[in-house]
């Protein structure tokens, strides 16, 4: 199953998300490949990593195997997962992707062909979408069964929740007819404050059925994990935000594995 995590704004916790629904997954006993299509690179740096000739953008132009580039990550994760987690890195390179590729006949699919000799060797493929709706997150929806839209209870976090959902009904058009928003849930959420619930509330009443119940609190540290080159289960275990993943991953396990057997 091939997820991407997307929103056309910045900061909303796809980085976070990504990182830490994959963790989860592996612990769980699952094949996950994480797949950081972001140039800035954060994904592949808060595991510790340093750019590398082998990365995604010279996987999708041709220049590297696929399988050169994948690096194992699971002598990272505490305790020792039951599955396989491994990524292939970013590259600040990618910014270029759209100039490299504009105009090319079938570009959307470079992504869907690259992936193509190793998709079936995973449970998860997992892809970690810059914050802009370009060819890049294209490549990432042409070849992606689900999106899962992390977004802060905040005015332009609807606008880019609108934009996400259009650009999937175009991919649903034109590339890729399988794909389905999978669903919505609000990062660093204070269910307290009196905007987080008016926002909450709208998104329950205009994107009826697509909202997890699961919503990540705000958690120091979500934010230091990182910096320990880890997962929010290796580094802080009993912390709401491990706590908050935990529940988010068997909701989103519950529910995908759901519309895939309808």
């Amino acid at each position: 199953m091939i997820i991407s995590i997307s929103n056309q704004k910045g900061g909303v916790g796809k980085t976070t998300t990504a990182l830490n629904v994959a963790a989860c997954l592996a612990q769980r006993g699952k094949q996950v490949l994480l797949i950081d299509l972001d140039p800035q690179g954060n994904l592949s740096r808060a595991w510790g990593l340093e750019e590398t000739a082998a990365n995604v953008y010279s996987v999708v132009l041709g220049d590297v195997s696929i399988t050169e580039a994948i690096i194992p990550l699971s002598s990272q994760l505490l305790p020792p997962p039951k599955g396989v987690l491994s990524i292939i890195p970013g590259s600040s390179s990618f910014s270029r992707y759209e100039k490299v590729r504009a105009g090319e006949i079938n570009a959307q699919f470079d992504l869907k062909n690259a992936l193509k000799p190793i998709e079936k060797d995973y449970d998860y493929i997992i892809l970690d979408c810059p914050p802009a709706l370009g060819l890049i997150t294209i490549n990432a929806l042409t070849c992606s069964e689900y999106v899962l839209v992390p977004l802060e209870a905040q005015l332009f976090a609807m606008e880019g929740l609108e934009g996400i959902c259009n650009t999937i009904k175009q991919i649903q058009e034109f590339s890729n007819t399988r794909l389905a928003l999978g669903g919505i849930f609000f990062v660093r959420h204070d269910k307290r404050k009196v905007l987080n619930r008016a926002v909450r509330e709208f998104i329950e009443q205009h994107y009826a059925g697509f909202l997890l119940e699961t919503a990540i609190r705000e958690n120091v540290a979500l934010r230091e994990a990182p910096h320990e080159s880890t997962d929010i289960f290796s580094y802080a275990p009993s912390s709401n935000g491990a706590e908050d993943y935990r529940k988010l991953t068997q909701e989103i396990i519950s529910r995908l594995c759901k519309s895939v057997n309808k």
